[in-house]
């Protein structure tokens, strides 16, 4: 995007502010994102992918409305709203998508003096992230999750992504599958453990909550001076769901002791004082709510989500890498590797985890 049209772009939203400056900014996967100077403050500006999200409008319907939600509790709790949540800034039309030629555009405030870790040794810091995770849902459970567009379906619908990968091994579009023969025996080997959550949803024993689906370190602004978690950030799959989702999520990305694409499985093992410290913070804020099935549940849903993970890497793969991006032939194959290591090793520890959480409950 050149100057000028990020110029005009701004000057469609309601800031009664001068455009300075803008530049690239953020590492994100999905939507293109842009940094705006303006004379007296900084902005967000995004051209969301609707490719991934068809639907622009009702995404935007949905982080409207969460935020100001949470807006709400913040200021009962004397607390800085305009911090510790993003904040929609609408159109010169009162909308919160701005529909062009090339695409939909949203803006929010920008929050200064903020940071991101995409990876941390200190567990302090993952205690944090589960902090803020866990407090976001708590300020949102009595936010009608129903009324919530589903922004992409099926997202945490382990089953559902076990068919596709079982449909991408019977295509076998790039002949891969003989290469992928031992990963695949491992995943048809786990099936009857994937409807785990879903059949306890549609049983009614784990009720549908506002869930954020993607509890990434990354997902977490940090205090620059005071390593505070200040808020969550990244709200495009806020989606009617479950809270084991975010929970296991979490502990699927922030207690791997390698990387996403490790080549090295021997290096791959789950870090049981980051898994210890994420438990602590988002239980310290959701604990007194979760039901008996979920309780039940949680040390199970750390292996669950890195398990639909891998299987999306190896759906990706077979398929011939068309979703997630890659910098190698094989980095799809990788990365579901990593994944089957690490659910692997949670199996080994499971009386530890549950042991974890029951500690952290008490």
């Amino acid at each position: 995007m050149d100057i000028e049209r990020a110029r005009k772009l701004f000057y469609s939203f309601d800031t009664r502010d001068e455009f300075v400056d803008a530049v690239p900014y953020g590492g994100g996967h999905i939507n293109d994102t842009f940094r705006i100077t303006s004379l007296h403050g900084k902005y967000t500006l995004q051209r969301i992918n609707d490719k991934v999200f068809t639907d622009p409008a009702g995404l935007m319907r949905n982080i409207d409305a969460i935020t100001a939600h949470i807006g709400v509790k913040l200021s009962a709790e004397g607390l800085d709203f305009e911090r510790r949540t993003l904040r929609v800034i609408k159109t010169g039309l009162g909308e919160s998508v701005l529909a062009t030629e090339d695409g939909f555009y949203r803006m929010f405030s920008f929050v200064d003096g903020a940071k991101t870790y995409k990876k941390s040794e200190n567990p302090a810091t993952v205690k944090g992230a589960g902090t803020a995770f866990g407090a976001f849902s708590r300020r949102l459970l009595d936010f009608p999750a129903k009324t919530l567009a589903v922004t992409i379906p099926n997202f945490h619908d382990t089953p559902s992504r076990y068919r596709a990968l079982c449909e991408a091994e019977r295509l076998d579009v790039c002949g891969r599958r003989r290469e992928a023969a031992r990963e695949l025996e491992y995943f048809h080997s786990n099936a009857d453990f994937y409807p785990t959550v879903t059949d306890a949803i549609a049983s009614g024993a784990v009720p549908l909550r506002v869930v954020h689906n993607d509890t990434k370190l990354d997902n977490v602004l940090f205090d620059e001076l005071t390593d505070e978690e200040i808020c969550v950030i990244d709200l495009d799959t806020v989606m009617p769901d479950s809270l084991l989702y975010d929970y296991g999520d979490g502990i699927r990305s922030m207690t791997n002791s390698a990387s996403e694409d490790e080549t090295d499985i021997r290096r791959v093992s789950c870090r049981l004082d980051m898994l210890e410290a994420f438990t602590e913070g988002y239980l310290s804020e959701l604990g007194g709510e979760l039901t008996e099935t979920e309780r039940a549940l949680l040390p199970e849903v750390g292996k669950l989500l890195t398990l639909e993970c891998a299987m999306r890497f190896l759906t990706d793969y077979l398929s011939g890498d068309v979703y997630f991006k890659t910098s190698c032939p094989r980095q799809n194959l990788d990365r579901a590797r990593v994944g089957i290591a690490l659910a692997t090793d949670m199996t080994k520890k499971t009386e530890e985890i549950r042991k974890i959480i029951e500690k952290s409950f008490k």
